[in-house]
Protein backbone atom coordinates (compact mmCIF):
# COMPACT_ATOMS: atom_id res chain seq x y z
CA UNK A 1 0.00 0.00 0.00
CA UNK A 2 2.70 2.47 0.78
CA UNK A 3 4.55 2.46 -2.54
CA UNK A 4 1.27 2.33 -4.49
CA UNK A 5 0.04 5.69 -2.79
CA UNK A 6 3.27 7.13 -3.43
CA UNK A 7 3.14 6.36 -6.78
CA UNK A 8 -0.21 7.57 -7.25
CA UNK A 9 -1.40 4.07 -7.90
CA UNK A 10 -4.60 3.74 -7.22
CA UNK A 11 -6.12 0.05 -5.84
CA UNK A 12 -9.73 -1.50 -6.17
CA UNK A 13 -10.61 -4.66 -4.60
CA UNK A 14 -13.09 -7.50 -3.92
CA UNK A 15 -11.86 -7.86 -0.82
CA UNK A 16 -14.75 -6.99 1.06
CA UNK A 17 -16.52 -9.83 0.90
CA UNK A 18 -20.15 -9.93 2.45
CA UNK A 19 -18.44 -7.06 4.57
CA UNK A 20 -16.33 -4.47 2.95
CA UNK A 21 -16.79 -2.34 6.01
CA UNK A 22 -14.52 -4.18 8.68
CA UNK A 23 -12.21 -5.02 5.52
CA UNK A 24 -12.41 -0.67 5.50
CA UNK A 25 -11.49 -0.34 8.99
CA UNK A 26 -8.49 -2.95 9.03
CA UNK A 27 -7.13 -1.03 5.90
CA UNK A 28 -7.52 2.31 7.55
CA UNK A 29 -5.66 0.97 11.00
CA UNK A 30 -3.01 -0.25 8.45
CA UNK A 31 -2.60 2.85 6.52
CA UNK A 32 -2.18 4.35 10.38
CA UNK A 33 0.19 2.31 11.76
CA UNK A 34 2.13 2.54 8.70
CA UNK A 35 1.71 6.72 8.62
CA UNK A 36 0.27 6.52 5.19
CA UNK A 37 -2.17 9.66 4.04
CA UNK A 38 -5.40 7.23 2.73
CA UNK A 39 -8.82 8.47 1.25
CA UNK A 40 -10.86 5.18 0.97
CA UNK A 41 -13.94 4.46 -0.81
CA UNK A 42 -16.00 1.55 0.73
CA UNK A 43 -18.89 0.73 -2.14
CA UNK A 44 -21.79 -1.63 -0.34
CA UNK A 45 -25.22 -2.92 -2.06
CA UNK A 46 -24.51 -6.15 -2.94
CA UNK A 47 -26.08 -7.62 0.14
CA UNK A 48 -29.61 -8.42 -1.41
CA UNK A 49 -30.67 -10.62 1.77
CA UNK A 50 -33.32 -8.17 2.98
CA UNK A 51 -34.84 -7.77 -0.28
CA UNK A 52 -36.14 -10.82 -1.11
CA UNK A 53 -37.52 -11.19 1.74
CA UNK A 54 -39.30 -7.92 1.54
CA UNK A 55 -39.96 -9.08 -2.09
CA UNK A 56 -41.81 -12.33 -1.03
CA UNK A 57 -43.79 -11.05 1.62
CA UNK A 58 -45.34 -8.81 -1.44
CA UNK A 59 -45.88 -12.31 -3.19
CA UNK A 60 -42.91 -12.79 -5.45
CA UNK A 61 -41.51 -16.23 -6.16
CA UNK A 62 -38.14 -16.85 -6.38
CA UNK A 63 -37.62 -19.88 -8.49
CA UNK A 64 -35.49 -22.63 -6.40
CA UNK A 65 -32.87 -23.12 -9.71
CA UNK A 66 -31.24 -26.63 -8.02
CA UNK A 67 -34.35 -28.08 -7.76
CA UNK A 68 -37.50 -26.84 -10.20
CA UNK A 69 -39.37 -25.87 -7.67
CA UNK A 70 -41.61 -22.68 -8.45
CA UNK A 71 -40.43 -20.54 -5.25
CA UNK A 72 -37.33 -21.24 -2.62
CA UNK A 73 -39.76 -22.03 0.30
CA UNK A 74 -38.34 -25.29 0.89
CA UNK A 75 -34.91 -23.70 1.54
CA UNK A 76 -35.75 -20.43 2.98
CA UNK A 77 -34.78 -21.44 6.62
CA UNK A 78 -31.05 -22.33 5.25
CA UNK A 79 -30.87 -19.42 3.14
CA UNK A 80 -28.08 -16.90 5.12
CA UNK A 81 -26.85 -14.89 2.39
CA UNK A 82 -27.74 -13.30 -1.09
CA UNK A 83 -25.45 -11.13 -2.84
CA UNK A 84 -25.53 -9.07 -5.92
CA UNK A 85 -22.68 -8.27 -8.49
CA UNK A 86 -21.59 -4.55 -8.46
CA UNK A 87 -20.84 -2.55 -11.54
CA UNK A 88 -18.11 -0.08 -12.62
CA UNK A 89 -20.35 2.22 -12.01
CA UNK A 90 -19.32 2.46 -8.40
CA UNK A 91 -16.05 2.35 -8.65
CA UNK A 92 -15.79 5.39 -11.14
CA UNK A 93 -17.77 7.32 -8.90
CA UNK A 94 -15.51 6.67 -6.00
CA UNK A 95 -12.43 7.37 -8.35
CA UNK A 96 -14.29 10.56 -9.41
CA UNK A 97 -14.66 11.79 -5.57
CA UNK A 98 -10.56 10.96 -5.18
CA UNK A 99 -10.48 7.57 -3.36
CA UNK A 100 -7.15 5.88 -3.31
CA UNK A 101 -7.83 2.50 -2.46
CA UNK A 102 -11.81 1.36 -3.42
CA UNK A 103 -12.68 -1.77 -1.57
CA UNK A 104 -16.60 -3.32 -2.14
CA UNK A 105 -18.47 -6.02 -1.20
CA UNK A 106 -18.37 -8.09 -4.36
CA UNK A 107 -17.51 -6.25 -7.82
CA UNK A 108 -18.57 -7.88 -10.57
CA UNK A 109 -15.22 -9.17 -12.48
CA UNK A 110 -15.00 -7.28 -15.57
CA UNK A 111 -15.78 -4.18 -13.18
CA UNK A 112 -12.72 -4.06 -11.61
CA UNK A 113 -11.06 -3.01 -14.95
CA UNK A 114 -13.46 -1.57 -16.76
CA UNK A 115 -14.37 0.89 -13.81
CA UNK A 116 -10.76 2.08 -13.90
CA UNK A 117 -10.39 2.48 -17.68
CA UNK A 118 -13.59 3.82 -18.00
CA UNK A 119 -12.80 6.64 -15.40
CA UNK A 120 -9.09 7.18 -16.42
CA UNK A 121 -9.73 7.75 -20.36
CA UNK A 122 -13.46 9.52 -19.47
CA UNK A 123 -15.38 7.07 -21.32
CA UNK A 124 -19.31 6.99 -20.60
CA UNK A 125 -22.12 4.77 -20.80
CA UNK A 126 -24.12 4.09 -23.92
Amino acid sequence: MPIAIKKGIRLVSNGGGANPEIVADEILYIAQALEVPLKLGVVTGDDVLDTIKRLRKEGMKFPNTDTGEEDITSIEDKVIGAHAYIGADQIIEALKAGCDEIVGGRFSDNALYVGPMMYEFGWEYK
